[in-house]
């Protein structure tokens, strides 16, 4: 035997015999019956508080309390439980009374046989009504969610055939995203949101995908109300309703556009690392190369000034070795140039500003731009200092100026323009070391051809160049970036073909006092002074000791700093200057210096190198008492420095 379903009845009864007679009708009906007596409103109040109800059942005349008021207490406590009157006399007015009050029911005492099926309806009616309840709570939670939700939501109708689906649902998500408001999309076709840029065979594709009951996901571009495009991810599932078919089709779509910016932003500087990274490695190859032709430069430039001044009064032999010369001095200027790219090349940086830097250079601007170019200048007056080496700066105005130039062949404007500006760290480039603050700006702007977007990835490239041949070696902007790094600067470039170019560099605020103006050239003089030479390329020793031999000097050689020390403990004189290579195998010259030094504190040291690396990266900072000569040199540039740290005080 199946048990009896239980229910819970609260009796407001002042007869318990009344009360006991309803509860063996009751279960005489099929129910297993807990219930309560009460007689008054307190006693009502509290067993509503404490205990859960399935029916009340109520006597309508009491001494103390009656059905109405008891309605109306429940009506006010617990509105959903089921109010059945009774009473001893059926009076049709109470009755009527007593329904339009909120009882469930009314019967008299006499005759409670309709008492049981009251009750069972009344549950079951009051389940679904709980369950309607539910379910409208449900929906509720479910479009509040689908209202917050930070994708747009679209539900049309399953009308696939012309004009197509209907909207009946929006979020307020998809209003805020299309500048829509609820009304005007409802009873709308999607379509409003497409324009001449969505892409129709992806339309296409949904479109059978939806006849074919099938989900679809896709990207197009779609339109808000005032048309400015979005990048648009969505995805469109079908609802079957209880028989399975399609009822409605709901599509959620996402914003992709700043998530695309941001992945094309993030590409962009991963491209922007790989090109410092391929120009690092670049730099180093040429810094390297640079260096050993610097060597070479040495003794081709070394032996041709020799062999000119040996060549008195023959007018056309010293016309070859000038030629010669000028090669090597040429020569010279393009290791120059590979070493500024690489930035390794020695800087003589001092404080100044971009207006001097381009006044001074402007007359050789205007013998090198074409007459049918207009040449403006235009210089702020408020121009901030920066410390640069002026030469360097002289080669970015060179360089940008001939590239402007050649993109102008039938005429144009070149504008040169100087003013202040501000780097934050926000619109900082990771290929350039630069860091917020204030900085002085170079603006080099032409109006000519302009630049294509495949080759402006490309302008930094060394040895990249789209001239023809003879007319270009690839390294101009290559140098100018690395002029630009080695100072802390930073690049900027616009240019579209047609449209012209414009470069900007950005080179930091110097707050310095003023320096010392630099000390003017000394004149080309001997003298009759020791001097060990130290250099472990025999060649490079060979025309140096030839040269200073040239000038009067006593020169001492060695190819190592072993044996520079070795031939320093078996001269017996003084040795009055050290001229060292700064690096060579097994000791540098900075190693020798300090151990020569503690033998003969007397003696004056004079470097020579090619590399800035040499000098101010992890090989040594020069000190106090030594001077540093560049390679490749002149060999009046070696007469010249020798005699300056000869002649130079000590600190």
């Amino acid at each position: 035997m199946s048990e009896s379903p239980q229910i819970r009845v609260l009796f407001i009864e002042d007869s318990e015999d009344d009360a006991l007679l309803a509860i063996r009708e009751i279960s005489h009906g099929g129910f297993s019956v807990d219930y309560q007596r009460v007689e008054t409103a307190d006693q009502m109040q509290t067993a509503l508080e404490k205990s859960e109800w399935d029916v009340v059942i109520c006597d309508h005349h009491m001494p103390r309390f009656n059905s109405f008021s008891a309605l109306r207490l429940l009506k006010t406590m617990r509105p959903d439980i089921p109010f059945i009157s009774v009473s001893g006399t059926l009076g049709e007015d109470m009755a009527v009374e007593a329904m339009r009050a909120g009882a469930y029911d009314y019967m008299i005492k006499s005759n409670l046989k309709r008492l049981v099926p009251s009750i069972s309806r009344a549950l079951r009616e009051n389940e679904s009504r709980k369950a309607h309840r539910a379910a409208e709570d449900q929906l509720r939670l479910l479009e509040a969610a689908i209202r917050g939700i930070h994708e747009g939501v679209v539900v049309t109708d399953a009308r696939l055939d012309p004009p197509g689906p209907t909207i009946v649902f929006v979020n307020d998500y998809l209003c805020r995203l299309t500048g829509y408001a609820p009304g005007e999309l409802i009873g709308k076709t999607p379509r409003l949101f497409q324009g001449s840029k969505t892409d129709r065979q992806l339309l296409d594709s949904l479109k059978r995908a939806l006849r074919s009951g099938q989900p679809f996901t896709g990207e197009t571009v779609n339109y808000r109300k005032d048309r400015s495009e979005y990048l648009a991810e969505w995805h469109i599932s079908p609802v079957r309703d209880r028989d399975g078919n399609i009822s409605n089709f709901i599509s959620t779509q996402r914003d992709l556009t700043e998530r695309r910016r941001a992945e094309q932003r993030h590409a962009e500087m991963e491209r922007q690392f790989r090109v410092a990274q391929k120009l690092e490695a670049v730099g180093q190859l040429a810094g390297g190369i640079a260096h050993d032709f610097n060597n070479l430069l040495v003794v081709i430039n070394g032996y041709a000034q020799m062999l000119r001044n040996n060549l008195a009064g023959q007018a056309r032999q010293q016309e070859d070795a000038g030629l010669i010369l000028q090669a090597g001095e040429r020569a010279a200027d393009l290791t120059r140039r590979l070493l500024t790219f690489s930035r390794q090349d020695t800087r003589n940086p001092r404080r100044t500003t971009l207006n001097d830097i381009i006044k001074g250079f402007e007359k050789m601007l205007r013998r090198l731009v074409r007459e049918d170019i207009d040449l403006q200048f235009h210089l702020a007056s408020d121009i901030r200092h920066i410390k640069v080496d002026p030469g360097q700066m002289e080669q970015i105005l060179l360089n940008l100026s001939i590239n402007a130039s050649d993109a102008m062949p039938h005429g144009g404007i070149l504008a040169i323009e100087s003013r202040n500006g501000e780097l934050s760290a926000s619109n900082l480039n990771p290929l350039f070391d630069a860091k917020p603050g204030h900085y002085s700006v170079l603006t080099v702007r032409d109006n000519g051809t302009g630049i294509s977007e495949d080759i402006l990835s490309r302008i930094y490239e060394p040895f990249f160049t789209t001239k023809g041949d003879g007319k270009g070696t690839g390294l101009g902007l290559a140098t100018v970036l690395g002029i630009v790094k080695a100072h802390g600067g930073l690049i900027r470039v616009r240019s579209r073909e047609g449209e012209g170019t414009e470069f900007q560099i950005y080179l930091p605020e110097n707050t310095a006092a003023q320096e010392q103006s630099a000390r003017p050239i000394q004149p080309v003089t001997g003298g009759s002074e020791t001097i060990l030479l130290v250099e472990d390329q025999p060649e490079v020793r060979t025309v140096a000791a030839r040269i200073l031999a040239g000038f009067g000097y006593q020169v001492i050689e060695a190819g190592n700093g072993e044996e520079a020390l070795e031939a320093a403990a078996r001269h017996s004189g003084p040795v009055h200057l050290l001229l060292s290579d700064v690096i060579m195998p097994r000791m540098s010259g900075p190693a020798l210096a300090d151990r020569l030094l503690q033998q003969r504190p007397d003696t004056r040291v004079l470097f020579v190198s090619g590399h800035i690396s040499d000098v101010t990266g992890k090989h040594v900072l020069l000190n106090e008492s030594s001077e540093l000569l560049r390679k490749p040199y002149h060999p009046d540039d070696l007469a010249r420095a020798v005699r300056s740290a000869l002649d130079r005080k000590r600190p």
